[in-house]
């Protein structure tokens, strides 16, 4: 497959360009912002590599008590500890986010964390904790008001309940995640939701 291959060459281009950008910055939040793209590249397919450069980061972050930063490298680390299987480092380290965020009074970026938590426990088919952390993560949206997250969260509560079996519930989610993403026009999303 060409447009595969040539996929990858861009890819594999766009992570020498952040490496080169890394090595040369002398601006720490450049760096930081450079390994967690990095990080966020690898964790999914390479999550040794992905936590490599997160906790890169993260050290860089502390040093300069940038705490949004350390923030947001928390829940990396915890989603690649999540893809590597780990399932207790995955909570400790997406807890350890969701505390920064919750002092920080940042409630859609807890949102997300809570998020990242629902989706470890529904790929390990604990649905009851996955849909309430996924009801805990709606009402955060909700606060915030921002219509594609929201959407969000009521997509993945459908997924919930479809794995539980609970299809009423389910198809119940899904319409009004369909709602708001017609309202949004999120083509993609309202082809995902429909599908489901």
């Amino acid at each position: 497959c060409l447009a595969g291959a040539a996929n990858l060459k861009g890819q594999i281009a766009e992570n020498d360009s952040l490496l080169l950008v890394y090595k040369t910055t002398d601006q720490d939040s450049v760096k930081i912002n450079t390994l967690n793209s990095l990080a966020n590249f690898y964790y999914d397919t390479y999550p040794d590599s992905g936590l490599y450069y997160a906790r890169e980061a993260y050290t860089i972050a502390v040093k300069n008590n940038y705490r949004p930063k350390q923030a947001m490298l928390l829940q990396t680390i915890g989603v690649a500890f999540d893809y590597k299987g780990n399932l207790d480092s995955c909570l400790y380290f997406l807890g350890k986010s969701l505390e920064i965020y919750k002092n920080l009074e940042l409630p859609e970026k807890q949102s997300h964390v809570i998020t990242d938590m629902a989706l470890a426990w529904y790929l390990r088919g604990n649905y009851e904790l996955a849909i309430r952390n996924h009801l805990a993560a709606l009402e955060l949206r909700k606060q915030t008001g921002g219509k594609k997250f929201i959407s969000q969260s009521l997509n993945n509560l459908g997924l919930a309940y479809k794995a539980r079996k609970d299809y009423p519930a389910a198809i119940n989610y899904y319409k009004k995640s369909l709602v708001l993403k017609e309202e949004t026009g999120d083509n993609q999303g309202i082809l995902n939701t429909t599908m489901n």
